[in-house]
């Protein structure tokens, strides 16, 4: 469901509105909302903050599955 609302957006606009980034560190995910990270992981951030603002955790894509990672374990991606 979330990963539809996403795609129609990128068709709708044509541009991506979010950010490829690499897991420094592998992750855990201790709840249902947190999603696990393997070291070196591609993932797109969708939001670079949780529900409620913080930015200590980003809301994630990453293979398929959506959840928070912890930001600290997340660097950009370069593309140049």
């Amino acid at each position: 469901m979330k990963s539809d609302i996403f795609n129609m957006i990128f068709l709708q606009t044509g541009v991506s509105l979010f950010q490829l980034y690499y897991a420094e560190y592998a992750f855990s995910a201790r709840t249902e909302n947190e999603v696990s990270l393997f070291e070196h992981q591609v993932v797109t951030v969708i939001a670079a903050h949780d529900e409620n603002g913080n930015t200590e955790w980003w809301y994630v894509e990453a293979d398929g599955m959506f959840g928070y990672a912890p930001a600290a374990y997340l660097r950009p991606m370069d593309t140049t």
